[in-house]
């Protein structure tokens, strides 16, 4: 699963308040840094970590899922880290969530974000399929 997530971050557009701003967030790596809350044919996920925690109806509604096409709904947790002495500020940004080079879903998160000089922050975002 960690392989499929870490594609995560492949495409992303940003807009900034000022050129100074833009040329901080310019400057920032973004890294896939976790995921949580992760539902497969609406089930729950959290506190499994093996077959062995899912009910007998869990089981039959995930493998009926894979019979078509399953929704899955996760939390993705980008780490931004902002290198620069000033603050960084990220207005808008636009993702795309690629598996084996296979656009599976995109969105655009329209929040600001401030990320302080020479620190990081984690952004969720709500991917759903």
């Amino acid at each position: 699963m960690k392989k499929i997530f870490a594609i995560l971050a492949s495409c992303l557009v940003m807009s900034a308040c000022s050129l100074e701003q833009a040329k901080n967030i310019k400057d920032c790596t973004f890294a896939f840094n976790s995921v949580s809350d992760l539902m497969v044919n609406d089930i729950s996920f959290d506190g499994k970590r093996s077959l062995r925690d899912f009910s007998t109806q869990e089981v039959a509604l995930i493998s009926q899922g894979l019979m078509s096409d399953m929704p899955i709904s996760f939390v993705a947790n980008i780490l931004i880290n902002n290198p620069n002495k000033q603050d960084a500020e990220l207005n808008m940004l636009e993702w795309t969530l690629l598996i084996k080079n296979v656009e599976v879903a995109n969105g655009i998160l329209d929040e600001k974000v401030e990320i302080g000089a020479q620190n990081s922050v984690s952004l969720p975002i709500e991917v759903q399929t």
